[in-house]
């Protein structure tokens, strides 16, 4: 009887040389899944690190660099801020820390950054003081365009004048109410008047300043206040003594009266 084929035997063979390429083929995806896993692997490892080096001491505030500060010491800037804690330098929220270092009385705008691994450096501008005011309780105390209370001392400050007939003022940080008008003017003192200028105040014709002659000058309000210090620099000048009451409120028509 005859024997029949077996099905390897009924089977073709394959040519060699696709054998050995299905054999690379597969060969080069074993390659590329490894590559893979070990690429997948080793991110997983330097999220892994990097996660652990945010959270470690390394990465705690240990410096703080504090840039345009004159009146502002680092130690209030520091404390004020929480950065004295040393909180993570991941956690830090940088507009809260600014937030709060612009509640301290001298700072008028305050910036923070991150210098990693472990500095962070505040950028400050601070207030210029215009005139200073008797403090409760006795001392006086430096102040602001805006009426902020900016330091307080014993004496008052050669400098500056005078808020005259103002309540006692709060300190550091608080606000002198009631003064807008007698501050701007303060701040607008051109440079060769403000070291004759004791004392900035109102009085029946309006603004008035006090001078160290002693003299006082009406301004009335605060418009053409160009053409009432040129006005006031001409009086003085032509003055034969000086003293009395210089009448400013009109510019172009001033008067001296003794």
């Amino acid at each position: 009887m005859r024997q029949l084929p077996t099905a390897a035997q009924a089977r073709p063979g394959i040519d060699p040389r696709i054998r050995k390429r299905r054999i690379e083929v597969a060969r080069m995806e074993g390659r590329r899944r490894l590559r893979v896993l070990l690429a997948v692997a080793g991110a997983f490892l330097a999220i892994s690190a990097a996660v652990a080096f945010l959270h470690s001491p390394a990465a705690r505030v240990h410096r703080v660099v504090l840039e345009g500060a004159v009146h502002t010491p680092l130690g209030a800037v520091e404390q004020a801020s929480g950065l004295e804690a040393h909180p993570l330098m991941v956690d830090l929220d940088t507009a809260a820390v600014a937030r709060r270092v612009r509640a301290l009385p001298w700072v008028a705008t305050a910036s923070v950054r991150r210098d990693w691994p472990s500095t962070v450096v505040v950028r400050l501008t601070e207030r210029r003081p215009v005139a200073q005011a008797p403090a409760r309780g006795g001392g006086w105390v430096l102040v602001d365009r805006g009426g902020r209370v900016l330091a307080r001392g014993a004496r008052p400050w050669p400098s500056q004048p005078e808020l005259a007939g103002l309540a006692p003022a709060p300190g550091p940080g608080g606000r002198v109410l009631g003064a807008s008008a007698q501050l701007d003017l303060a701040a607008r003192l051109p440079g060769w008047l403000r070291p004759q200028v004791r004392q900035v105040g109102r009085g029946p014709q309006g603004l008035e300043l006090g001078l160290g002659l002693p003299a006082r000058v009406e301004l009335g309000d605060s418009s053409q206040l160009g053409a009432k210090f040129s006005a006031l620099a001409t009086l003085l000048a032509q003055a034969p003594q000086p003293g009395g009451t210089y009448d400013l409120t009109v510019p172009s028509a001033p008067a001296l009266t003794r």
